[in-house]
């Protein structure tokens, strides 16, 4: 009698659902493998389906559905790291899932980037700036003085326009940092303007920035990805004509050897739902994103900024995911920044993986302590 009559659910069904439930809590807990895994799901469908395909659905079965969903997602995602949050594997595990409904990321890309703009808050003073061939978005709280200036560099910079979440992030900072503006460039795609196009554009957003009265020590650089890339090689340009450069520089994933010389290209391609599809070493030639500086020589520090001299580089913060076909860009980087007497921050998030800061919700144990670390560099060096 009771609840269990009500649902019809029979002694079976209990036992069942707790030899499940400890097969889930195992799977969990020993991290097993996606075949593994992938068995008890089938076991675990088949139970589902089965009143289905008598054309019966009880309460008990609507019960078995409800109970279950969790349970499934759980055995397929696993444990992916246990180095890693609950939420954090989870959170990876769906963005690979859902990446595999968008084979081609670059197509995705573009169609992501042609989206409406993302509407200013009220709170939140925008400004499209047009300079020469490319406009320069810039965001800061209203009725402050701007005395800072966080100059952002957004990733798949070379193939796609500024983004809604790019907006987002800006509009973020401006109401975090009341006397800073930021400026999001929005340089040229190399798919229409090769090499050095994209470069120079950042580099004359900056120096237009500059020209508006903001001074380099209360500047600071921000990129992810390909935005990283240039933001370095912003850097290096500076250095070699004897320019001040900006008091520091924050570096989520960095691209920055496309010799593609780390063993994460092929290592962490397996992990990489993001970007893994894009650099598998067969294709990599085949890659319009990877033909940015076409007949160049892959090693110039101002496309590949690894092989530039960091000496008197500013402070530098790096963060990167573990399950990251950059992974090894980041590590060389930290190497030679250290080497050279940068003062140079650098951290790896286990589980993680490409621009997991500004893909997942901040309640992903891994994005807070990313963000904070982020915001405490910024509070230092603005």
């Amino acid at each position: 009698m009771g609840y269990f009559t009500i649902l019809s659910i029979s002694i079976s069904d209990i036992f069942f659902i707790f030899i499940i439930v400890i097969f889930a809590v195992c799977a969990y807990l020993l991290d097993l493998k996606r075949p593994a895994n992938a068995i008890l799901i089938i076991f675990l469908l088949v139970w589902l389906l089965v009143p289905l395909l008598h054309f019966s659905y009880s309460k008990a079965t609507f019960f078995r559905h409800i109970f279950f969903l969790p349970t499934i997602l759980t055995l397929y995602y696993g444990r992916g790291n246990p180095n890693a949050s609950f939420w954090g594997n989870m959170a990876t595990g769906t963005a690979g899932l859902v990446s595999t409904l968008y084979p081609d990321k670059i197509e995705f890309l573009q169609k992501v980037g042609s989206r409406k703009p993302r509407p200013c808050p009220s709170e939140v003073h925008c400004e499209i700036i047009r300079v020469h061939n490319f406009n320069i978005e810039l965001y800061s709280s209203k009725d402050t003085t701007k005395s800072s200036l966080l100059y952002g560099i957004h990733g798949a910079s070379h193939i796609t326009p500024l983004t809604n979440l790019y907006r987002k992030l800006s509009q973020q900072y401006a109401l975090l940092y009341p006397n800073t503006l930021f400026a999001a460039v929005d340089p040229r795609s190399s798919l229409d303007h090769p090499y050095p196009a994209t470069l120079d554009d950042v580099v004359a957003g900056y120096h237009y920035m500059l020209s508006r009265g903001f001074e380099p020590k209360r500047t600071v650089l921000m990129g992810d990805c390909t935005g990283g890339n240039l933001a370095l090689a912003l850097c290096h340009r500076l250095k070699a004509v004897g320019e001040p450069l900006p008091a520091g520089l924050v570096l989520i994933s960095p691209q920055t050897d496309l010799t593609f010389s780390g063993d994460s290209y092929v290592s962490r391609y397996h992990l990489d739902p993001i970007l893994g599809n894009l650099t598998d070493r067969e294709e990599i030639k085949k890659r319009t994103v990877f033909n940015y500086a076409k007949g160049e020589d892959k090693t110039s520090p101002f496309i590949s900024p690894l092989f530039g001299d960091f000496t008197g580089f500013p402070p530098t913060l790096i963060q990167v995911g573990e399950y990251e076909v950059l992974f090894d860009d980041s590590v060389q980087l930290f190497k030679k920044m250290k080497n050279a007497g940068v003062p140079v921050n650098f951290t790896q998030y286990p589980g993680m993986i490409n621009d997991f800061q500004l893909m997942f919700a901040t309640w992903v144990p891994e994005v807070k302590h990313a963000r904070k670390e982020i915001n405490d560099f910024l509070k230092k060096h603005l």
